[in-house]
């Protein structure tokens, strides 16, 4: 935001090398948190790497930053000491001191392992808890931003305009972290396609009913206790 550099990120192009990628910096930071696009959103959309948020912007989504670390940041879940230094890092002071956000989508990679969920689950609890909105984005399973782009079609423009139909869909099915822990649960589970397909669609139903804003969802004006 001072315009100094704080983080360094970069992925081999060669094969061959044994550095495939290269991580400046331990510490959490935002990815060029100061951009004019950040300071005026109203939302955002949040990635894990640095080569996933410039996808977005490369496609026209500009409203995006990253969750810059070093190595093994992310695992299968959010250790409690993560959390603290995600905390210590001061990363949600300087997101609501250097834009307007309010409403933040969490786009993290579709691990076979479960490991980009359960992160994006532990990562919106904490922006929760600071007064944002938090919705978490569903991505096709074993794909990230980037690699989800670079399938989209064999040119540049053919891929820009895939992946925004996919952005599309992706923010048209968006959930709240608490549907999402309660489904990655269900996917552990071991449960059948059929029972998997009934027992979401439950759940699906009990979360529409749990963020509906027009009614409220017990009866206080007394008399026989209705509910």
């Amino acid at each position: 935001a001072e315009g100094s550099i704080i983080n360094m990120y970069g992925r081999s192009i060669d094969g061959d090398n044994e550095f495939r990628h290269i991580y400046g910096s331990s510490r959490w930071s935002w990815y060029n948190i100061g951009r004019p696009a950040l300071k005026s959103a109203e939302s955002i959309t949040i990635t894990e790497s640095v080569i996933d948020n410039l996808t977005f912007i490369s496609c026209g989504i500009p409203t995006v930053t990253s969750l810059c670390a070093g190595p093994y940041r992310y695992g299968p879940s959010i250790s409690h000491d993560q959390r603290i230094e995600f905390l210590n890092a001061g990363l949600v002071e300087e997101l609501k001191t250097h834009s307007a956000v309010r409403v933040i989508y969490v786009c993290f990679d579709k691990d076979e392992n479960f490991a980009g969920d359960l992160q994006a689950v532990a990562v919106a609890k904490i922006f929760v808890e600071a007064g944002f909105e938090v919705k978490l984005l569903h991505l096709p399973p074993n794909q990230d931003p980037n690699s989800l782009y670079m399938k989209a079609g064999t040119g540049q423009a053919e891929r820009r305009a895939r992946f925004l139909e996919y952005f599309t869909d992706m923010m048209s099915t968006a959930t709240d972290f608490v549907m999402e822990e309660a489904y990655l649960e269900l996917d552990r589970l071991g449960l059948t396609e059929e029972q998997l397909k009934k027992t979401k669609t439950i759940l699906g139903a009990v979360g529409r009913y749990y963020n509906r804003d027009d009614e409220q969802l017990f009866d206080t004006r007394g008399g026989h206790g209705e509910r």
